[in-house]
């Protein structure tokens, strides 16, 4: 909690995904998560194209195992319920989604244990700043 310097009520913890989202079977081209340079509202860095996941290496496919990203793992690179493909590698170059079955709005837990829903019409940046616990941007929930 000490690393949150953002405020531990204005960053995510937890997001939902939707169990079973398939994604592409290829590394985000942005490694870091703080490239925020070249990551923009409409590219998060996957391809447009190649094999789509299934089975167990789907998004959610075993959360309780925790240990690939892809079974609990989502960036703030894409808004909520996002269209852009989701991608990885079974690595932590992740681009998953937070994504829902609720229309037009996706759960999110702070750092703080509040719980917030989130619009899918959320501003990019604001998301994108709930999503780092130390950029010096102390966006609010409500934003």
């Amino acid at each position: 909690m000490a690393s949150c310097t953002d405020g531990t009520s204005k960053t995510i913890w937890a997001s939902e995904v939707v169990i079973g989202f398939p994604h592409r079977q290829v590394n985000s081209a942005y490694r870091n998560f703080g490239d925020w340079g070249n990551v923009t509202p409409n590219d998060n860095g996957c391809p447009n194209g190649g094999a789509a996941t299934n089975g167990r290496r789907q998004t959610g496919a075993s959360w309780f195992e925790g240990y690939m990203p892809n079974h609990i793992a989502f960036s703030t690179f894409m808004t909520p319920n996002s269209k852009l493909y989701d991608c990885s590698a079974n690595s932590n170059d992740v681009a998953f989604a937070s994504r829902s079955k609720h229309p037009g709005l996706v759960q999110c837990v702070a750092v703080d244990g509040s719980v917030h829903a989130v619009n899918d019409s959320v501003d990019w940046a604001v998301w994108g700043n709930l999503g780092n616990k130390d950029d010096g941007f102390a966006v609010s929930f409500d934003r």
